[in-house]
């Protein structure tokens, strides 16, 4: 079953297992909800921003025991060299390719070309001075100096950033090492478009500017100082969309592929060694350099001594008495806490501002034990939710973030997957998980493979929607109980003047489908209402779950 983007197969089955004394009474007892996945599509597919990989794959072309690279530089008239001599930044003035030509401080240089030595400068002194990363080679004269060339040239139609450019073979052994030439795009423009019609860039301007030279910078570094052979992309490419975030915290530019990890969770398992997989694992370098031993350099030390990345990562780990699955398993909990959850995030600054990681099954437990099934990859996170009853009377809802990661020999075997369970019992086994305030407990399988986080809450009842009084131009949904349902459930809701007339819902039908889900700590159905019509005034809210009775709220309109 695979994991690149497109239709995703049916993954996880909830099976109830019913007691002895139901199956003696003859009722039918068997139960199977699947749960699946909706496919990527349109302008919900992540761009390749950085066409480093894909350029190199391309050109690099292995000829015997010689390697020859194809592609040549822009023609572009005009460069600028920084002060220091290490680097060359070629531009144009006119035609498709220029540059503003603003000129703020008069040095004869657009402030556009000034930008962005400053931001080369300003990571090699963070990514060589501070970090203790290796210093690249320079190239050869071919831009005119043995500066880093850097060529400003629109790479809008294409929707990348920037492009590092393998140049010159310097060796093959241990690793593969490369003279490199960068080009990043001429201004970063709102109202630059792909080829597909697609929004070229989800950052702009100088912002982009200065994350893109941290950014290519840093395949500048991996490509002279370590090596390159094709294998495991995903590893450059995570290293330097971490590198954006180290050298300019303040530019979110990563957060947009971030939260393509949380919401897609199934697509992206941290084993996929494709390129857009390490934009979406970017953040990860922050977990990587948190210990004492800073692992994602001494990754790339091993790298340059002739291993595959992922290789070279738990050897990495291995020098720093820890293992790789140790160091996934303690960022689990990170990935739960986004959203309105995010407060104290170590790992993903303002993870507030992220989505909420998406659970792909909801299972409730009332008095007979409820499980989930399903298949995964290696290092693929799966979140799921439970429901299971509490000492107190209101259930608890159990947040939880699991992953396959037997062993370290697995992250190189991508294409494997395993079988796991998850179980809510009122009979724990001595293994199982016992949740604080239930007498409940949660048994995973196998449960030596899978490593997890979980975290439980106390659910909050409510009697009546909420928010009330209810404003449009303040609320964006309106959340109304749902007695008796679980996660999963779906209902109809209609609003009604005080005589039960249905009312339309702007374009919508009369009556609206959602979904009952936990929100705020409460078992309720989101409605997305829309007041803005209405005079203010009490109204009906109608709420009809399947096979049940319609149940009748009060429901305060305000401007």
């Amino acid at each position: 079953m695979g994991y690149d983007q497109g239709n995703v197969p049916v993954k996880y089955n909830v099976t109830r297992l019913y007691s002895n004394r139901c199956a003696r009474a003859g009722i039918l007892l068997g139960a199977l909800f699947f749960f699946r996945t909706v496919a990527i599509c349109g302008n919900d597919e992540p761009a390749n921003r950085c066409g480093f990989t894909e350029r190199a794959d391309r050109n690099r072309i292995q000829r015997g025991k010689s390697i020859e690279i194809l592609g040549s530089r822009p023609p572009l008239p005009l460069h600028t060299e920084s002060s220091d001599g290490k680097f060359r930044v070629h531009y144009a003035v006119v035609g498709p390719d220029a540059v503003d030509t603003i000129d703020r401080d008069a040095n004869g240089s657009p402030d556009y070309v000034d930008e962005c030595l400053r931001a080369l400068q300003r990571s090699w002194k963070l990514e060589i001075d501070t970090l203790g990363y290796a210093p690249p080679p320079g190239d050869d004269t071919t831009g005119g100096s043995r500066a880093i060339d850097v060529y400003l040239h629109d790479l809008g139609r294409e929707g990348y950033y920037g492009i590092t450019n393998l140049d010159r073979l310097l060796a093959l052994t241990p690793s593969e090492r490369y003279t490199t030439w960068v080009e990043i795009d001429n201004n970063f423009s709102p109202t630059d478009s792909t080829w597909s019609g697609k929004q070229s860039y989800s950052t702009f301007g100088v912002d982009a500017l200065r994350v893109t030279c941290a950014h290519e910078l840093h395949h500048v570094i991996q490509n002279g100082s370590y090596g390159y052979n094709g294998q495991q992309r995903m590893f450059y490419e995570l290293s330097s969309t971490w590198m954006e975030m180290r050298a300019y915290p303040e530019v979110r530019d990563w957060a947009v592929w971030t939260s393509f990890l949380l919401t897609r969770p199934e697509l992206w398992p941290f084993s996929k060694s494709n390129a857009l997989n390490g934009y979406c694992w970017g953040w990860f370098g922050n977990v990587l350099t948190a210990g004492q031993v800073d692992i994602m350099k001494s990754t790339w030390d091993h790298v340059g001594k002739g291993r595959e990345p992922f290789t070279a990562l738990n050897a990495a780990c291995t020098s720093a008495s820890t293992t790789f699955k140790d160091v996934f398993c303690g960022a689990l909990s990170s990935l739960y806490q986004t959203g309105a959850r995010g407060s104290g995030n170590p790992y993903l600054p303002s993870a507030e501002l992220l989505p909420e990681i998406k659970f792909f099954a909801d299972i409730s437990a009332e008095s007979i034990s409820e499980s989930l099934t399903g298949t995964m990859r290696p290092f693929e996170v799966v979140a799921v939710r439970s429901a299971i009853p509490s000492l107190t009377g209101q259930p608890i809802s159990v947040g939880q973030v699991l992953s396959w990661t037997s062993g370290p020999a697995i992250l190189n075997r991508p294409d494997s997957t395993i079988s796991f369970g998850v179980t809510l019992t009122p009979t724990p086994l001595p293994n199982d998980e016992l949740v604080n305030g239930s007498t409940w407990a949660i048994r995973y399988e196998p449960n030596d493979a899978l490593c997890r986080f979980y975290l439980g809450t106390q659910l909050l009842f409510t009697e009546a929607p909420y928010p009330q009084p209810y404003r449009s131009t303040e609320h964006e949904f309106l959340y109304v109980p749902v007695p008796n349902s679980t996660a999963g459930d779906n209902v109809q809701i209609q609003v009604c003047n005080t005589l039960l007339q249905p009312l339309t819902h702007g374009t919508e039908k009369d009556a609206y489908t959602a979904q009952v889900n936990i929100y705020h700590n409460r078992l309720v159905a989101q409605f997305p209402f829309d007041s803005s019509t209405l005079i203010p005034g009490i109204y009906l809210v109608v709420v009809t779950r399947e096979n049940s009775q319609p149940i009748i709220y009060k429901l305060a309109i305000e401007r």
